[in-house]
């Protein structure tokens, strides 16, 4: 196990501190895990705090009575713990077997050490964990070296990690679009051979990573770059021959506000910048539109449309030149409305 670099204790929100000292006094290792590690080496303060512990969730929770505790998932070793005003999602240092649901595992071993908890974990710049009495960082998988030079990595092997949980696949494409990190060249290769296990969650799982992917700083290169992906949830990004354009539009609202985006599907999702919506509203389009749709030759030439009370346009950045706009009787089927 390799320690290479130390964070500030006092970066611990006191309550959090608390609960780590109370489990500590009890007998029982705990650490600061994942995406707040990240973000501590990142420069940024951490919104969420997930805790890696040796207590079990009985005893986790017979020391920590003084909180209110939700058992989110005690079968499989995770309670939330309500420290102060600060949820904290608090498990058992455990080992996995199968993913027969392609979600949870089949079965979880409890009594493992920090290191084997670790090797469980999706990337390895979230299979970190942090000493808080002391400052280390206990990086066993590469963490840091991948922080700093950017990348999004699988820990072990990426074929197992994306097949054990599908939504792996979207969380690390979210994280490239967040972080604006580059994906790994052998993890992206396993990303898109274990695209079609994308096909097995749930809409509402889909829909939370997306809003989240989309919502990112990158996305649009992301999005370039694996539509053959991203496609598997959102087929209307492929080209397809039934399908001539796809239907996008950005919702104008104070700045500020989040926007919003409309797809031929009717699904609405948040996005935060234009750019989101450019990658899209610029997918491939079919060599021949129906008849009754008319062309026209740049994004701020085109006439708004109204979608309810919103007033939505075209991006007006640097889409390319030729683009389609459905005519007032396909905007009607897709629920729009021309002005």
């Amino acid at each position: 196990m390799s320690v290479r670099a130390y964070i500030e204790p006092g970066k611990i929100p006191p309550a959090v501190k608390e609960l780590l000292e109370t489990l500590r006094r009890g007998g029982f290792a705990a650490y600061p895990v994942g995406g707040a590690v990240r973000d501590l080496l990142l420069g940024k303060q951490p919104h969420d705090w997930d805790v890696t512990t040796a207590a079990r969730p009985e005893q986790a929770e017979a020391l920590l009575s003084g909180c209110r505790v939700i058992e989110t998932g005690v079968r499989h070793g995770t309670i939330t713990v309500l420290a102060g005003e600060t949820p904290v999602e608090l498990t058992t240092f455990r080992g996995e077997g199968s993913y027969t649901d392609g979600r949870h595992p089949d079965a979880v071993t409890f009594g493992v050490g920090l290191e084997e908890d670790l090797a469980r974990r999706d990337f390895t710049i979230g299979a970190m964990a942090w000493n808080a009495e002391t400052g280390e960082v206990i990086d066993p998988f590469g963490g840091q070296a991948d922080l700093k030079n950017r990348l999004i990595r699988a820990v072990g092997e990426p074929d197992r990690r994306f097949a054990e949980d599908g939504l792996r696949i979207l969380r690390g494409l979210r994280f490239a679009a967040v972080l604006g990190f580059e994906i790994e060249p052998g993890t992206a290769d396993a990303l898109r051979r274990n695209a079609p296990w994308l096909k097995n969650l749930s809409p509402e799982r889909v829909r939370a990573e997306l809003e989240r992917l989309l919502c990112g700083p990158v996305a649009a290169p992301v999005l370039r770059e694996y539509v053959d992906v991203i496609g598997v949830v959102l087929p209307e990004l492929l080209p397809t021959p039934s399908i001539s354009a796809v239907a996008l539009c950005v919702v104008e609202m104070p700045p500020g506000f989040v926007t919003s985006m409309v797809t031929s599907r009717t699904m609405m999702l948040p996005v935060s910048s234009v750019s989101t919506a450019e990658i899209l509203l610029t997918a491939p389009l079919s060599t021949s539109p129906p008849p009754c749709c008319t062309m026209w030759k740049s994004p701020a030439a085109a006439p708004p449309m109204r979608r309810g009370s919103g007033t939505l346009r075209g991006t007006r950045s640097e889409a390319p030149q030729r683009q389609r706009r459905s005519c007032g009787g396909c905007m009607r089927k897709r629920g729009l409305s021309p002005r």
